[in-house]
């Protein structure tokens, strides 16, 4: 399922978010992509810590809590490495250099919106 996720006052930041919020998608995480473009990112929930284990691109990773502030942020994590933080519940992973292009500050509120189901049109 892909979200959109904006600034506190429903400012746009990213269209193509990826939601990961069951067992398999958080496990695949961003294994098998090969990159990310300015657009893209992934909302992992519930999620505390991650992993670039396999990957071959670094990435931004912004730790979220349960209201959507920024709690910390890593930017540029290569892969192979690990990165955390305790007081968080939901991680955004962006693109390296995507933190730093949307201005991604610490205690900075994010908000996410899942797009409307289309509806079949009528006699198609």
């Amino acid at each position: 399922m892909k979200i959109g996720v904006m600034t506190s006052n429903n400012q746009p930041l990213m269209p193509h978010v990826m939601l990961a919020n069951n067992l398999w998608t958080r496990f695949k995480g961003l294994l098998g992509h090969g990159g990310l473009t300015d657009e893209q990112g992934m909302l992992i929930t519930p999620c505390n810590a991650v992993h670039t284990m396999w990957m071959r691109f670094s990435i931004d990773v912004v730790f979220l809590d349960k209201d959507g502030h920024i709690t910390r942020i890593y930017r540029h994590l290569k892969p192979w490495r690990m990165a955390g933080c305790k007081q968080s519940t939901q991680v955004l992973e962006l693109g390296a250099g995507m933190a730093e292009q949307y201005a991604l500050k610490p205690g900075q509120q994010l908000t996410w919106q899942v797009p409307p189901l289309t509806q079949p049109t009528p006699g198609a």
